[in-house]
């Protein structure tokens, strides 16, 4: 009997992408909280603030705790919401995808544009990136930039973190030997490789 050998792919959305669940599933730098804060959607979102005019501590950045295999090429687009509620003009957010190959070293990073208060004032606005995975990738993660000033009171917010990412995963069905009578009971294997973490499989079914 000839085994078939599929090669499937699946959606999988940002794990927590709205914070609802806290800091579960994102990482940030010294600057950046995950706060119960309904500025944004929801009762979370992402947030660096200064409270004194001229303290500056540095920009903030969050990032998926969880990278995600892909394939050299493969296309993904990353959008986030955000505000620059207090600040001067130059004031930003931005969102990045980061490159890395199948060891884990860093190889490239695909940026958005930076989304400005002196373009959008105090509004809430929206910040994106499309990104080609380089020669070598082999997995990728999301992350979000908070740029503010060092000479007044800044206040950002970054939310809703989605992408349309993909992943590839190959099937494998293994069966028994041929050594078996009719009556038998047949139990044949089956694996699912590279799914990402916490991506759940709703059904299998084969046919012969």
């Amino acid at each position: 009997m000839a085994l078939p050998t599929p090669s499937p792919s699946g959606f999988f959305q940002i794990p927590n992408g709205g914070f609802e669940s806290g800091p579960t599933g994102w990482t940030t730098n010294p600057n950046t909280s995950i706060v119960n804060d309904p500025s944004m959607f929801g009762s979370w979102c992402a947030k660096v603030s200064n409270s004194l005019s001229g303290e500056f501590a540095g920009d903030g950045m969050i990032t998926t705790a969880d990278s995600y295999p892909v394939f050299p090429g493969q296309v993904i687009q990353l959008t986030a919401a955000g505000q620059n509620f207090a600040g001067t003009p130059g004031t930003s957010f931005n969102v990045a995808l980061t490159w890395y190959d199948s060891d884990g070293t860093q190889l490239a990073w695909s940026w958005g544009t930076q989304v400005r208060r002196k373009d959008i004032g105090a509004n809430k606005g929206s910040a994106s990136v499309t990104g080609t995975a380089p020669a070598g990738a082999a997995f990728v993660t999301a992350n979000g930039f908070f740029n503010h000033s060092i000479v007044d009171l800044n206040t950002i917010y970054m939310d809703n973190f989605s992408w349309n990412y993909t992943f590839p995963v190959s099937v494998v069905l293994s069966q028994p030997g041929l050594a078996y009578a009719p009556t038998d009971e047949v139990l044949f294997g089956l694996s699912v490789n590279g799914l990402p973490s916490g991506a759940p499989v709703t059904s299998v079914s084969y046919r012969y």
